[in-house]
């Protein structure tokens, strides 16, 4: 029925709400911050409606937890690190049906956990972090999963994230983005020795490590990753004793997962512990539900125009609410297969937005301002259409 169209390993380090201020951690963050809101551009083109977070900052001493309410809202302040992230807004629908979904089959394949729809527990900020940024418009249903698991064996949380992907494909009618939202090492620097380690990680003995393991992953070493992950969590101080990458190498297939990693945004350490963006999805039949190499540069295409039209509407004041684009293309057969033709369907939504205004931003958009459709067009025959759709109707 469903589909997992998306995984990929992320960070929610408390410097990317911090590099939004005027200060020395001014932009400090921004690759981090571009990586996540490209992490919602893919997600917008594979047609995702829910994104489940496994977080190393919801803690739980018992089964494992999934916080599945209709709505989530309100101000935010870590209890860890509240001079970093004090009062900072979150808002974004949560999905009850999927995290029963979740909980049912989790338990039906003997790991236990708890679904909980009617509740006033908000998510941590291993949700709310990565969500600010690539669910700006709240777009995506929002679902998060306890992952700093204390007495659990890595094991079962990888068991549990092949359930999660099971509930999806069996009993889902949607599409769904997975994500395990943790740092790499995660050794804190000293108390009063924070400042020293602010763009850094604690030892290089840790960043070494953590280097190793990325090259591991973008060269399909899953095999060995897993069965050297358990003591990786604990030398390598993993965050949530790394919970969150068995949860998601389960949903990947575990050490029979063979397909190379993509790497979104350079490593970074911040206040000794170190991060990164990695994306990689596969089926059962080894083929990748996530997008291929040639695909992404596609869906780019799609996201930049689409970001060109939404631009454009605001600026002239419509009332644009969502811009969709359905991609459609073909590929020459010979070497180098490059795309002979895109045709790109634009989907607008809003209250009583000027079609011909649409027309005109869209025309703009793939005629002047948009760098991926001009580069298309070397070797592309580009087309497009588009519809409004009028939610106050």
């Amino acid at each position: 029925m469903g589909k997992l169209a998306l995984t990929a390993k992320i960070t929610h380090v408390p410097s990317l709400y911090l590099s939004e201020f005027d200060g020395p951690d001014k932009d400090s963050r921004k690759a981090a911050i571009d990586g996540h809101r490209e992490i919602g551009r893919r997600c917008r083109a594979l047609g995702v409606d829910t994104i489940v977070v496994a977080d190393t900052h919801w803690l739980v001493n018992s089964a494992y937890h999934i916080n599945c309410a209709p709505r989530f809202e309100g101000n935010y302040t870590s209890n860890e690190l509240p001079h970093w992230i004090s009062n900072m807004p979150f808002a974004f629908p949560g999905n009850p049906e999927l995290g029963k979904i979740l909980a049912e089959e989790c338990c039906a394949q003997g790991v236990e956990a708890m679904a909980h729809d009617n509740t006033t527990l908000d998510p941590e900020y291993g949700t709310l972090v990565p969500m600010r940024y690539m669910n700006e418009d709240q777009h995506f249903k929002v679902i998060s999963v306890s992952a700093l698991c204390t007495v659990h064996y890595l094991n079962d949380s990888a068991r549990l994230g092949w359930a999660i992907r099971e509930a999806i494909e069996k009993h889902y009618d949607g599409t769904v983005a997975f994500f395990a939202s943790g740092s790499l090492s995660h050794r804190f620097a000293q108390n009063g020795r924070a400042p020293e380690f602010r763009n850094k990680v604690w030892s290089p003995f840790l960043e070494d490590l953590d280097h190793r393991i990325v090259d591991m992953w973008q060269n399909a070493q899953w095999k060995t990753f897993c069965e050297m992950l358990p003591e990786y969590a604990v030398k390598g101080h993993g965050e949530g004793f790394m919970h969150d990458t068995a949860m998601l190498l389960g949903a990947l297939g575990w050490s029979d997962y063979d397909q190379p990693a993509e790497v979104v945004t350079p490593y970074f350490g911040s206040s000794g512990t170190g991060h990164k963006i990695v994306f990689g999805t596969k089926e059962e039949d080894g083929s990748t539900p996530g997008p291929s190499p040639m695909e992404l540069v596609l869906i780019g295409t799609g996201g930049c125009s689409a970001y060109d039209v939404v631009s454009i509407l605001e600026k002239g004041r419509e009332p644009v609410e969502d811009v969709v684009v359905e991609l459609d293309a073909d590929r020459a057969d010979a070497t180098p297969a490059v795309f002979t033709r895109i045709h790109m369907h634009f989907i607008v939504k809003g209250r009583g937005v000027n079609p011909s205004k649409v027309e005109r931003a869209i025309q703009l958009s793939v005629e002047k301002y948009c760098s991926a459709s001009a580069m298309m067009a070397k070797t592309a025959d580009v087309t497009h259409d588009f519809e409004v759709v009028d939610t106050g109707a």
